[in-house]
């Protein structure tokens, strides 16, 4: 295989490989903040919860 060979198959890898690379990353994007999302809810519920038991404690 020349010099030339070896460029072209290198730029024909990098255009095929581009677009999966981005809808990669792109997906990696959406589940961060998916689970950004979850870790958020999931903290605003113990928050209530413990309210809610301080409420309870308090005799309210």
């Amino acid at each position: 295989m020349n010099l030339l060979e070896c460029l072209v198959g290198i730029a024909l890898c990098a255009l095929l490989l581009n677009p999966l690379l981005k809808t990669s990353a792109d997906l990696l994007i959406k589940q961060i903040e998916y689970e950004k999302t979850q870790t958020l809810i999931s903290e605003a519920e113990r928050a209530l919860e413990l309210i809610g038991r301080a409420i309870r404690m308090a005799g309210y």
